[in-house]
């Protein structure tokens, strides 16, 4: 799930495209894998590097495929803006030695050494972590674990190579988050209750399946609720195999959802069956809300309103930009009572997104 990544050190990138496709299919390819690109690179402080690679062309002629990289390339400049575009070419894989094959490997070396020496370095205790992590907890296809319990595992492990203490595990957990060797969610209330997430994608398959998946597919789980709000209850029934606190914290993490203030919530938003009393804690899940075309795209009332609008046929917003957007209003324009002034009283409680 590329959207679900997000990078704090640049990375390399290998963009492969089919040469035998006309430009216009090209554009569109070129143009989606780019905007993914600048989506997981959002955070980094350095650019990354892309390396676009035509495919297919020993099913060209000589000629053919000149004038296609040469499409592919004025293509690529233009798409890439964001990130390093570091060259394109085509390679015949069916060929073990050519000199673009030479050319590729040769920027692939020089491109290592230099994203290395952009990232941070682990330590000798980073790799100890990680190598227990993966070798020595008990469960080996358990996707999370407490702090508390890696701490209980250090202790019983017959090497001793890790000092137990939560003092000395946090930076080096942190470390190897930040590489994105594994998810460390931090507790601001009990460092011991710090969740370490090994298996990130085995979760996210799991959240993708009840938020994004179509009907028609196995990893459906539906969520009855249209309005996006969802009751921590009903999130533990979904996700009965983890940790309530984990998950929640780990879909927070990657702003798929955001706790929701119960004196936010009018009684018609809560979901279905349910009262103000018994709502418990709840989430604002953008996936869920009902986001149908409205027949008319005029606004009661004309004095405040916004659109979006995409200049370039084969710009668009990501998925990501979404969820976060809509994740990010209702804190903004959600006042409570108290807090609202006349001025801006049409807005309490009121946030209608389309």
């Amino acid at each position: 799930c590329l959207e679900a990544i997000s990078l704090i050190s640049p990375a390399i990138f290998l963009l492969l495209q089919d040469l035998t496709k006309d430009p216009e299919a090209m554009t569109k390819e070129v143009y989606y894998w780019s905007t993914m690109i600048d989506g997981v690179c959002h955070k980094c402080p350095q650019q990354s590097s892309v390396i676009v690679v035509g495919t297919h062309g020993d099913l060209l002629k000589s000629e053919q495929l000149t004038r296609q990289l040469a499409q592919l390339k004025s293509i690529a400049e233009v798409a890439i803006s964001h990130q390093k575009l570091v060259s394109v070419l085509a390679l015949n894989v069916t060929k073990a030695y050519s000199g673009e094959m030479d050319q590729f490997l040769d920027q692939l070396c020089t491109l290592n050494k230099d994203v290395l020496s952009m990232s941070p370095s682990i330590s000798m205790m980073c790799h100890m972590m990680l190598a227990f992590l993966k070798g020595k907890i008990p469960d080996p296809d358990v996707d999370a674990i407490s702090l508390s319990d890696l701490i209980e595992y250090l202790k019983a492990d017959q090497d001793k190579l890790i000092l137990p203490d939560s003092t000395t595990i946090v930076p080096i957990l942190k470390t190897l988050s930040e590489k994105g060797l594994i998810l460390f969610i931090p507790s601001s209330e009990d460092p011991l209750n710090s969740w370490i997430v090994l298996h990130k994608e085995s979760i996210l398959k799991k959240v993708n399946g009840a938020l994004f998946a179509d009907p028609s597919l196995k990893e459906y789980i539906h969520v009855a609720s249209n309005t996006g709000i969802v009751p921590r209850a009903v999130i533990q029934k979904i996700f009965p195999e983890y940790n309530i606190e984990m998950i929640t914290q780990f879909m927070i993490h990657f702003e798929l959802c955001q706790p929701v203030d119960l004196s936010q919530v009018d009684t018609n938003m809560a979901p279905e069956g349910s009262s103000s009393s018994d709502l418990g804690p709840l989430f604002f899940f953008p996936a869920l809300v009902n986001v149908e075309r409205p027949s008319s795209a005029t606004v009661p009332n004309n004095s405040f309103g916004w659109s979006m609008i995409v200049k370039s046929p084969n710009r668009f917003f990501t998925t990501r930009f979404h969820h976060v957007l809509l994740r990010r209003l209702p804190s903004e324009f959600a006042l409570p009572a108290v807090q609202a002034t006349p001025q801006y009283s049409h807005l309490n409680r009121r946030c209608d997104v389309w």
